[in-house]
């Protein structure tokens, strides 16, 4: 995929990547450190680092990276935190060695400015093992019409908590466990043939279960893995549709069917949402109704379990509001804000893609621009490749204002607005061209809309993860006639 370049000056650039490990980029900041001193976690995140889960990564190993501060001086690489590798000067290119056979290993990445300031740093962990959610019953025994020892493991996913394990047989209930290995005896006779069950259950609601049957040899059970994808549905042009349900849904993977495992709607999964507004000086004279339709939107998109953050840029990219369940520290942010300069938009994109963690649920980007990107030093391609991996959507309002002098309306050039549908259209957002105050708030209700109509859809996969996207998901819905569905699938989800 190519996106037209709007750029009028070279810039200074690299790509940070691990074998095909996937890009990373750097927004430097002045962080005011000295040599020694920590980047500040509290400060805006200026670098992320993708791998994408299953890549092996193994010997002599290059490492890339992309930076647009033209103070960065040096770049120091480390493996397992001995230096690896430094680069002073372009190509920034960084060699490392990595242990063979494979084992994880962490890589990190030093950026250093004028008098050794450490300006930014980031670090990935290569060839971790993704543990799938399952539960296994791995010992079953006793005599038939006697209590039988039970005993099972199961395998959490990273970052979550086990809530419970519930044992039955057949379907009555018999133990309730809190450890992840457990073993002991069922106080229940047990015949032959009868079905042993334990349900395992995650702080956050998922649940999975395995069955043995008493008394008969029982086949080896292979590795499964969670897959979560954010979905929304619409009429042919036409609003989103709520209300549905997960046996609507027919799932393929790569020519095989699968079953939905579960589908929440967006009520009942909190949202992640980054808000880029353009402050340059041509949105001077509209930065009250900007303001005020951002009020609007977020007071009636933001629930009790939400959270947004507020960048907003013009040839400089600020976060004006970090995380929060408020939306009125966005509107404060909003008002001490006086718009001057030119546009960067692709930076400030970037920059605010690196906000997100690596959080569950729904996450959504919603950028808001009146012109086109004449200062960024971000590579469009990239910021494409970049939200298409960490899975968010991306909205762009595009606000029509007329250039008298032009005799045309500034945005709607046939380049600019491609490359926005290029941005986009790939990372199951949308393009929304709007004129007037009135446009605005139109063009953030149906936003709101599709964000209130999202569904959260799991499903189980046995295949290696390691080259599955969104493009390998077919999503139908045989029952409904004339309806469009958009996905995305963040790798960070996989569990």
């Amino acid at each position: 995929m190519q996106i037209p370049r709007l750029l009028s000056k070279p810039f200074i650039a690299c790509i940070v990547m691990v074998c095909a490990l996937g890009p990373w980029f750097v927004l430097t900041a002045d962080q005011g450190s000295s040599p020694e001193e920590a980047i500040d976690e509290q400060a805006p995140k200026v670098v992320r680092l993708l791998s994408p889960p299953g890549r092996v990564a193994e010997g002599k190993t290059d490492i890339e990276a992309l930076l647009i501060d033209p103070d960065i001086r040096e770049l120091v690489f480390y493996v397992d935190g001995e230096e690896a590798d430094r680069r002073k000067k372009l190509p920034w290119r960084g060699q490392v060695e990595l242990d063979s056979p494979p084992r994880r290993q962490t890589i990190t990445v030093k950026a250093y400015g004028p008098h050794d300031r450490l300006m930014g740093e980031d670090s990935v962990e290569i060839n971790r093992v993704y543990r799938p959610f399952r539960v296994r019953l791995s010992r079953l025994e006793g005599e038939v019409g006697d209590h039988v020892v039970v005993g099972g493991e199961v395998s959490l996913p990273y970052g979550t908590e086990l809530e419970r394990v519930d044992l039955y047989v057949g379907e009555t209930p018999l133990a309730t466990i809190r450890e992840a290995t457990f073993e002991g005896r069922l106080s229940h006779p047990i015949q032959k043939g009868d079905l042993v069950k334990a349900v395992a259950r995650l702080k956050d609601g998922r649940t999975i279960e395995d069955v043995l049957v008493f008394g008969v040899q029982n086949v080896e059970r292979g590795e499964t893995f969670l897959i979560q994808l954010q979905v929304l549905v619409n009429r042919k042009n036409g609003p989103p549709i709520r209300g549905m349900k997960k046996e609507e849904f027919k799932l393929v993977e790569k020519g095989v069917d699968r079953s939905v495992d579960s589908l929440q709607p967006a009520d009942d999964v909190a949202l992640t949402l980054g808000l880029v507004v353009d402050s340059s000086q041509s949105m001077d004279r509209l930065w009250m109704a900007t303001r005020g339709a951002v009020q609007s939107f977020l007071g009636s998109l933001m629930g009790p379990k939400d959270r947004a953050f507020l960048t907003t840029f013009s040839d400089q990219v600020q976060l004006a509001a970090g995380w929060t369940d408020d939306p009125m520290d966005i509107d404060r942010a909003m008002e001490d804000v006086k718009p001057e300069g030119i546009t960067a938009l692709y930076d400030s994109i970037v920059f605010s893609m690196l906000q997100f963690g690596n959080e569950p649920g729904r996450r959504a980007l919603v950028v808001l621009t009146d012109g086109m990107d004449y200062g960024s030093h971000s590579d469009p391609d990239q910021v494409v490749k970049f939200g298409e991996q960490l899975g968010i959507p991306v909205y762009v309002v595009a606000m029509v204002q007329r250039d008298v002098s032009r005799g045309r309306a500034g945005i709607q050039n046939e380049a600019p607005i491609h490359s926005l549908k290029l941005l986009t259209d790939p990372t199951g957002g949308r393009l929304l061209r709007t004129g007037a105050r009135g446009g605005l708030d139109r063009a953030f209700q149906q936003i709101s809309d599709e964000l209130r109509s999202q569904y959260l859809l799991t499903y189980y996969t046995d295949r290696p993860v390691d080259d599955l996207s969104a493009r390998d998901v077919e999503i139908q819905v045989p029952g409904r006639k004339k309806v469009e569905v958009r996905a995305v699938l963040a790798w960070d989800q996989v569990r």
